[in-house]
Parts: C-alpha cells; sequence; structure tokens
C-alpha cells in the first residue's frame, strides 16, 4: 500500500513538473516574442525620428531661404512702392512693371510632413517619451497655423493683383484717351486722368499696404517656427542617443 502511494506521488510530480516547465517555455516564449517585437517597434520609430530630423533640417533651409527673401527682397520693394507710390505711378514707364512685380515675386515657406505623417500612421506610442511626443506635435499644429496665415497673405496678394489689373486698365483706357485728344487739349486730359483714377490708386494702395502687412504676419510665424525646429532637434537628438 505504502509503494503504491509513493509510485502514485512519483507521477503527480512528474506531471506537475512537466506542466511547470511546458508552461515556463510558453511563458519566456511569449515574453522573448514581446521584448523581440517592443525592439522592432523602437527601431521603426527611431527611423522614423531620425527621419523627421531629417525633413525638420529642410524646414530650416528653406525657413532662412523665406526669411532672407523677406528682408532683402520682398519688403525692401513693398516699403519702396508705398514710400514713392504718387512718383511711381505718375510715371507711366515705371507703373505697368511694379504692378506685375509686386505679385509676381510672391512665394512662401511650406513643411515637410513626410516623416511625420508616418509617425501618425505607426502611432505614437512606440516613442516612449510624452513630453517629446507632445513637441512634434505642437511643432506641427502650429504649422498649421503658419499654413493659415499663409492662406491669408495669398489672398491679399490677389486682391492687390485684382486690383492692379483694375488699375491697368483704366490707364490704359485713358492713354488711349490722352493719344486721341493730346493734340486738341493735353492739360484737361491729364487732370481728367488723375481725377478719374484717384479712386483706383487709392484703392491699389491701400490693398499693396495690406499685403505687406500679411507678409510682415508670415515673417513672424516663419521665425517662430524656425526656433521651434531648432528646439525639436535637440529633443530628438537626446532622445536617440539616450536609448
Amino acid at each position: 500500500m505504502k509503494l503504491k502511494f509513493l509510485k502514485r506521488s512519483s507521477k503527480i510530480t512528474k506531471y506537475f513538473f512537466d506542466f511547470l516547465m511546458l508552461f515556463l517555455a510558453v511563458f519566456l516564449g511569449f515574453v522573448a516574442e514581446n521584448y523581440r517585437e517592443k525592439r522592432q517597434n523602437k527601431k521603426i520609430a527611431d527611423e522614423y525620428l531620425e527621419l523627421l530630423i531629417v525633413d525638420l533640417k529642410k524646414d530650416m533651409r528653406n525657413a532662412n531661404i523665406t526669411l532672407k527673401d523677406y528682408k532683402e527682397e520682398r519688403l525692401p520693394n513693398f516699403d519702396r512702392i508705398i514710400n514713392n507710390f504718387s512718383e511711381i505711378m505718375n510715371n507711366e514707364y515705371t507703373r505697368f512693371e511694379t504692378i506685375q512685380n509686386a505679385y509676381n515675386s510672391y512665394g512662401d515657406f511650406y513643411p515637410t510632413t513626410t516623416a511625420y505623417n508616418q509617425i501618425k500612421n505607426i502611432g505614437f506610442r512606440f516613442i516612449e517619451n510624452q513630453e517629446l511626443i507632445d513637441s512634434i506635435q505642437s511643432y506641427y499644429y502650429q504649422m498649421d497655423d503658419l499654413l493659415f496665415e499663409a492662406k491669408g497673405t495669398d489672398k491679399k496678394y490677389q486682391n492687390m493683383w485684382d486690383a492692379g489689373g483694375k488699375l491697368i486698365s483704366e490707364f490704359k483706357v485713358d492713354s488711349l484717351k490722352a493719344t486721341q485728344n493730346s493734340l486738341n487739349s493735353p492739360f484737361t486730359v491729364t487732370a481728367t486722368f488723375i481725377e478719374t483714377n484717384d479712386r483706383y490708386l487709392h484703392n491699389y494702395y491701400n490693398k499693396i499696404k495690406s499685403a505687406r502687412y500679411g507678409l510682415k504676419v508670415n515673417e513672424y510665424f516663419v521665425k517662430k517656427q524656425l526656433s521651434k525646429a531648432e528646439e525639436l532637434i535637440e529633443m530628438i537628438d537626446e532622445y536617440l542617443h539616450k536609448n
């Protein structure tokens, strides 16, 4: 009887250890797979963050080019037109070129969002730093503000261009009148020209000032984003080196 009990106990112990070994094998396999998947996800996230740095550096280059263009070309051009408006508009050899060039010089800074969209698609959960996640999202939310302002400035430019087009039409009409009547009453025609175009000139002048203001607002946002891009690159670099 005692021998049977010992045999039964031995079998139970053997089954227990077999079950325990099987459980440990499955559990360790699960842990290993979970660790491998976590490492793989982290590797993917790190690769996208490295690509994000490339995009941010591209943004910085483009922002600096835009700011230089604002400072050296567009804003001085607007200031020249505004400060010498009457003289320019009264010179038939400069006014057409001025109206056309004011709009044709326009362009703006737009961000690169390729890497950011990839990070959004895989999920921010693979980045193990909430502060970094918040900073990335904040940067691109502010980019939306910049693009919104850029659209507003583009509308101001379009209004300026439309006003310039009407002004050119009036110039052409009055130039034709002046040609037809110059032999009879040139002084009367000149007075009529100034009187009939006064509202067009005034409208165009206001549109130019509005467009310049829009450009200054854009300049502020571009400078702000340039500073944010620098800070974000530093944060990503620090995160990648720590991990």
